[in-house]
This record gives C-alpha cells, sequence and structure tokens, in this order.
C-alpha cells in the first residue's frame, strides 16, 4: 500500500517548497501561514492553510477556529489594500482523503483571490452548483465538517454548497481564470507561475511582517 505524502506538511515541517526550495511562508501565526499559491496566474494570489492536517476549514477545532476568525478580515483587508482590488475566498473542502474528488491536495487550504469580479464569481457558482445554504454562525458551518463542499466568501457571508456533481477538479480556479480571460492557464500543475508566485511573496511580505504572532 502506498503512502500518501501531503505537501503543506512537507512544506510546514521543512519550511521549503519543492520546486525552488526555499521559504514563501508571507505571514505565520499559531495555527496557520498564508503563502502564494503555485500556479498564481495574477499576482497577490495566496492560500491560508492550517499547520494541522486537516481535511476541510469545517474541521478545525475551537482554538483554530478562534485563531481563523482574528486573521481572516485581517489579510483579506491587506491584500485588498496592497493590490488596490477586492478579493474572493473559496475553499473545496473535503471530509476525507478518500472521498476528497474536488481538491487536488486533501490538506484543507483557503483560497484568496484580487481582482476577479466577485458578482461574476457567484452567478458562476450558482450556475453549476444551484442555491448555497447561507451560514450565519461557526456552530452551523461545523455542520459541513463531514460533508464534501464548496465554500464561497460573499459580502462576508459564508455560502455551502454540497451537491458537488457538476464540479470539476479546480473548479474555483477555472471560474476565477474565466472570468480573468485566461481559462487556458488554470491549471497549476501545468502551469505554476513560479515568477508569479515569488513576486507575490516579495510584494506581501513586508505587510505582514509586523503582523506574525502579533
Amino acid at each position: 500500500m502506498s503512502v500518501v505524502i501531503c505537501p503543506f506538511c512537507v512544506e510546514i515541517k521543512h519550511n521549503s517548497l519543492e520546486i525552488s526550495n526555499s521559504n514563501r511562508i508571507i505571514f505565520e501565526s499559531d495555527h496557520f501561514y498564508l503563502v502564494p499559491t503555485l500556479g498564481c496566474f495574477i499576482e497577490g494570489y495566496c492560500l491560508f492553510v492550517p499547520k494541522r492536517h486537516v481535511y476541510s476549514f469545517c474541521q478545525l477545532n475551537y482554538s483554530e477556529s478562534e485563531e481563523l476568525f482574528k486573521n481572516f478580515r485581517m489579510i483579506k483587508s491587506t491584500i485588498e489594500t496592497k493590490f488596490n482590488k477586492d478579493v474572493i475566498i473559496f475553499e473545496h473542502g473535503a471530509k476525507s482523503s478518500a472521498l476528497n474528488l474536488h481538491s487536488c491536495i486533501d490538506h484543507a487550504h483557503l483560497h484568496i483571490v484580487p481582482g476577479v469580479n466577485k458578482l461574476l464569481v457567484l452567478k458562476y457558482f450558482i450556475d453549476i452548483c444551484g442555491k448555497p445554504v447561507i451560514v450565519s454562525s461557526k456552530i452551523q458551518e461545523k455542520y459541513f465538517e463531514r460533508e464534501d463542499y464548496l465554500y464561497l466568501n460573499y459580502e462576508d457571508k459564508h455560502l455551502y454548497w454540497t451537491e458537488l456533481s457538476k464540479v470539476p477538479k479546480q473548479f474555483g480556479r477555472i471560474v476565477c481564470a474565466d472570468i480573468l480571460g485566461i481559462k487556458q492557464f488554470y491549471n497549476w500543475r501545468i502551469y505554476p507561475f513560479k515568477e508569479k508566485m515569488m513576486d507575490t511573496k516579495s510584494t506581501l511580505k513586508n505587510e505582514f511582517v509586523e503582523l506574525s504572532y502579533g
């Protein structure tokens, strides 16, 4: 039986990125870190990643959830201000590794993408997935910890979809790239955009340096 190695867990342990052998962490707190994404088709595109290996953000424990809430708006606001663009945030959440059909990596991660029209993203999600469930509290969000889901943060509302039969892998990336007119570049495995990834780190690192562990 082959052992699946989680690239995020390896990166957390060794503070290195396989393709460049260099630390790409922009911001770090007790339970999370922020990195520019591999497949950075627009500058500023980052991932917010829990240090503990969980399959979705709905599986976070209480202290992790409290810290997420503390950092969520700060990170979003900082990236929006730096790039002078709205930011959208989405997640492909999974209930387990074996059944994770929609995300390419089974370690939970939030996508934070600047410069994409958020209303068009919402319409795209609804066209493919139907009407979302709107959640207003952390207690309600825990309902999804045993579900595969698609999550979108829209105007500070938490939107969830669990009917994912029409949702391909990298769906959120496909949506964003399509809206930007670069749909052919959505796949991070084929188009890693390493230069934009490292440019994003350079641009944002100083914005967060005094905030880490703050």
